[in-house]
């Protein structure tokens, strides 16, 4: 007579599954060794689950080398914009640096005029600065001022602020 079990020995089958209607069938035909029906049952499952288990972790491994894939080309299209916008910066500060030479060399040739009242220049301020200038003290005899010279005399500001006192310069 087979050595009898106890049920807490037994290894976890469901009554009523096409696996334990196996393993009885099993059991039954080999003179009732039911523990070695229920090993063998529970070792396909757990052979079944650990070959799902590995199907997964192969599709993991294949998905998480695409994903490293994508995160070194990530990776090298950023080093390469962050190599062109250093560049652009570059080009950006040498250009704001060219223009602020130009435009100091520019102001250096300018001729601020100041004091002269509002209104006394009339319709053709440019004559009047030429006249202005040939009859100061500091400009006789040093240069002469044609009015072919002067390339652009305004006021500054062009409109008058309505509360000030001062003249504007030219």
């Amino acid at each position: 007579m087979p050595p009898r079990t106890r049920p807490r020995d037994r290894a976890p089958t469901r009554v009523g599954t096409p696996e334990s209607e196996a393993a009885e069938t099993t059991a039954r035909e080999s003179g009732g060794n039911w523990e070695r029906a229920s090993l063998e049952t529970n070792q396909k499952g757990i052979q079944e689950v650990c070959e799902t288990l590995a199907n997964k972790m192969d599709l993991l491994t294949q998905r998480t080398q695409a994903l490293e894939k994508q995160v070194d080309q990530l990776n090298e299209a950023v080093e390469k914009h962050t190599r062109e916008i250093d560049e652009l910066k570059a080009k950006s500060k040498k250009g704001t640096e060219r223009l602020e030479s130009l435009e100091n060399n520019a102001r250096r040739n300018n001729i601020k005029l100041m004091n002269v009242p509002e209104g006394s220049e009339g319709e053709d301020i440019k004559a009047f600065v030429v006249d202005l200038l040939k009859q100061s003290e500091a400009w006789q005899g040093s240069v002469e001022v044609l009015s072919r010279d002067i390339q652009r005399v305004h006021r500054d500001p062009f409109r008058k602020p309505p509360n000030r006192i001062k003249p504007r310069r030219i």
